[in-house]
């Protein structure tokens, strides 16, 4: 028994030994030392790489592509100076001629680009490649990090991923010699799909210049007008497959969730030219509503060592969002968009049976409407509507439009807010403050920016009297507290202050804004349409309902 027992030891520790030896022959010995972790730092260094393994060679590239044994061979220390020429900040990210319109959009050549210097290296022995591929980036002599508490990203991806003509999703290329225009200029950067999606490394430094977190990363394109701009918009895909399943790290300040599973690197959609800031600032003042809202982090991007701007860092809308901010497991979400004919997740059968129940019964009856209320979550919709309209939502309601519900019996279709960047003066023709946005999100005119369809709910609630006193209530309510002139203008100016030393530099690389005094006039606008939009909304409240008056004094 004894004998027994003392060979199953030697065999556990043989074991256990052999482990160790192919551990470290693996592992350890495979790793690659290095003199400076990636980070901020005053003055130029020598970047010192070596390997405890015999026989070994460590290639490098300096411009984002992964290294192979025919890269650059390390020999001695690595100057790290930060001095590096423009390259990818050179190539246009629009045509640069075609319709007469194309000039408010077009790529402009920088004035100026901040540097950081990346670099890519690996372990190689006989010329195969037997490490991990490394990703470092160093910012020399940048302040800005300290100055303005913005979180730094760089993004590090073979230039191929971003550029190519036939491969690149950030430059106009093939698809655009194939589809041209329609009022904005197709390119490639509209491919969507698994197949658009492209591998890069991402890094992450937070507001004190600290390394939060670094992993491989999916990466695709995002939007339509907005991905013809010069800068455009990312979503972050996080996988096993390249690195980490997910990302775990308290990036939005005013969010209970530090898990993240995708993400969104927002160019600020169609206020890109203007105050880069609107759709953030806007759904910032929401946070005392019934709905949700997507938490905002701004952040600066560098692309392979290169300035790219302002991003706007938001959470993305999908069974993610809800897995992790509200516990709602994956296969229990039901994401749908305008009308119901885009389903994101899930199914939109209970969406046709409330439908089906408007059309067939007289919803002005309170029996109906409180059936209604077990199936729409009214109070959500109520707050949904009156934050379109009071914004003048011009890309709305037949765009910029979604339900979810979960599957559980009791569960109700809530309205999501996003993509406000066509409000609040955006446009003086569409969106100014004049705009009466009440008849706006009832028209029954059917094409875009109006549907019959996105508007029925509301037009047949309408026809409930319970239905419209909850609603001018709560109107009355927001008017009062939320939407108010001073809390606004209160908003406007945090938004200002937290945006306005890295502006600047932005403008200088992408020339949208013009200048630093249009900048300062977008913001103004902004302002405008706070000081006089309640008193138009007020009469325009008034005139819709047919009332004598409406219980808001708006100054």
């Amino acid at each position: 028994m004894y004998f027994n027992s003392f060979r199953i030891l030697f065999v556990c520790l043989s074991v256990l030994l052999v482990s160790i030896i192919v551990w470290r022959y693996y592992y350890l010995d495979r790793d690659i030392k290095i003199s400076h972790e990636s980070g901020f730092y005053n003055d130029n260094f020598h970047l010192v790489l070596e390997s405890n393994l015999k026989n070994y060679s460590i290639h490098y590239t300096l411009d984002g592509s992964i290294p192979k044994k025919s890269s650059s061979l390390y020999q001695k220390p690595i100057l790290i100076d930060g001095d590096n020429n423009n390259n990818y900040s050179l190539i246009p990210t629009t045509p640069l001629e075609g319709s007469d319109h194309l000039h408010q959009f077009i790529w402009l050549p920088p004035e100026k680009v901040k540097k950081s210097t990346i670099i890519n290296f690996a372990l190689f022995k006989h010329g195969i490649q037997i490490s991990p591929v490394y990703h470092k980036t160093y910012f020399i002599d940048n302040n800005f990090i300290h100055d303005y508490q913005f979180p730094v990203i760089s993004l590090i991806t073979k230039s191929q991923n971003l550029f190519d003509f036939e491969y690149g999703i950030y430059v106009p290329g093939k698809k655009h010699i194939q589809d041209g225009f329609n009022f904005f200029a197709v390119g490639n950067y509209h491919n969507r799909g698994i197949e658009w999606e492209r591998k890069s490394n991402i890094a992450y430094f937070n507001d004190t210049g600290d390394l939060a977190f670094q992993t491989d990363v999916g990466v695709r394109m995002r939007g339509y007008s907005s991905a013809s701009f010069p800068q455009k918009s990312l979503n972050l895909y996080f996988k096993k497959k390249y690195e980490l399943d997910t990302v775990k790290y308290p990036i939005f300040n005013k969010s209970h969730n530090n898990i993240y599973k995708r993400l969104i690197l927002r160019n600020s959609g169609s206020d890109f030219f203007k105050t880069h800031f609107r759709d953030a600032m806007l759904q910032d003042l929401l946070s005392p509503m019934n709905l949700e809202i997507q938490r905002f982090a701004p952040s600066i991007l560098f692309v392979n060592g290169e300035y790219w701007g302002i991003h706007n860092l938001r959470e993305k809308y999908d069974k993610y969002y809800f897995k992790y901010n509200h516990s709602i497991s994956e296969d229990n979400i039901n994401i749908i968009g305008v009308c119901g004919n885009e389903i994101e997740e899930g199914s939109l059968d209970n969406f046709i049976e409330i439908e089906r129940f408007i059309k067939e019964n007289d919803v002005s009856k309170l029996i109906h409407y409180e059936f209604l209320k077990t199936k729409i979550d009214i109070d959500n919709f109520i707050d949904f509507l009156i934050t379109e309209i009071y914004y003048a939502h011009y890309d709305w309601p037949c765009n910029n439009y979604k339900m979810w519900k979960t599957n559980d019996p009791d569960s109700k279709w809530r309205f999501l807010i996003y993509d406000l960047d066509g409000s609040f003066g955006h446009d003086p023709q569409k969106s100014d403050y004049t705009s009466l946005s009440l008849e706006h999100a009832t028209s029954l005119l059917n094409e875009w920016p109006y549907c019959t369809c996105s508007n029925f709910f509301f037009r047949s609630l309408l026809n409930n009297s319970q239905f419209k006193k909850e609603f001018l209530s709560k109107f009355q309510y927001h008017l009062e507290n939320t939407f108010s002139t001073e809390t606004i203008i209160n908003k406007i100016d945090e938004y200002q202050k937290l945006f306005e030393l890295e502006m600047d530099d932005h403008i200088a690389r992408w020339g949208h804004p013009k200048s630093m005094d249009i900048w300062y006039e977008e913001i103004n606008k902004l302002k405008h349409f706070a000081i006089n939009r309640p008193c138009v909304m007020k009469e325009n409240i008034i005139d819709f309902f047919d009332l004598d008056d409406f219980d808001f004094n708006c100054k």
